[in-house]
């Protein structure tokens, strides 16, 4: 059985009914086969790092997520949504980093900007020249 590559959230969840079935081999050689397919697009990466997720199987989320950063390292998007994740897992240094990259990318992300605000990080609005 395949999947169209388009439907990340029944790859990530081909391969957790695998885990939950006790067959870690295949499940893992069917990660890596994904993840291989999604190499060269950091959008594709970055789609299956948020199946994995949804599935709560975060060695292949983050996994996932580092390849997409590889693909698009300047990324507001990808840098963003790595953040939320470490933000979800209560490591707040981590999420720090990646929100701080993401909103110096694009500073036009207001709920980043009120995510570092929470972090402690001050966050200075430009102002305008007249």
């Amino acid at each position: 059985m395949s999947f169209d590559p388009a439907h990340r959230q029944a790859q990530a969840a081909r391969v957790k009914a695998l885990l939950a079935l006790d067959d870690n081999a295949k499940a893992e050689l069917l990660a890596d086969e994904y993840m291989s397919q999604a190499s060269n697009s950091a959008a594709g990466s970055l789609w299956l790092a948020l199946a994995f997720q949804k599935q709560a199987m975060d060695e292949y989320a983050l996994a996932c997520y580092q390849q997409a950063l590889r693909l698009a390292p300047n990324s507001a998007k990808i840098n963003r949504q790595i953040g939320y994740y470490y933000l979800s897992k209560g490591d707040k240094e981590q999420a720090k980093h990646y929100l701080m990259r993401s909103f110096d990318l694009n500073r036009n992300q207001p709920e980043v900007a009120g995510e570092l605000g929470r972090l402690g990080v001050p966050i200075k609005v430009p102002q305008r020249t007249e």
